[in-house]
């Protein structure tokens, strides 16, 4: 069954951060996003944070874990030359 007041909706705003609502009258609430110390590359940045994420809800953590690691994996990335093969 699918009852909309069950959904989250998660947001993501790059170095601005995630939000999330929880149902469909649930308050946003906002997770920081992790700063890089360099950026060279943002391509596959959007996959890293959802890799985090998937795998920490697949671990059972509870969702602003999940979205922290999400976090903390896109910040890593967008720190590499590039995910692209030279």
């Amino acid at each position: 069954n699918f009852w909309p007041e069950h959904v989250t909706q998660i947001t993501t705003f790059g170095a601005d951060g995630v939000r999330y609502r929880a149902g469909r009258m649930g308050e946003s609430t906002h997770v920081p996003a992790v700063v890089a110390e360099t950026v060279l590359e943002t391509t596959g940045a959007g996959d890293a944070f959802r890799a985090g994420l998937i795998h920490a809800l697949s671990q059972s953590l509870p969702l602003e874990e999940a979205l922290a690691l999400g976090a903390q994996l896109g910040a890593d990335s967008v720190q590499l030359p590039s995910p692209q093969p030279q």
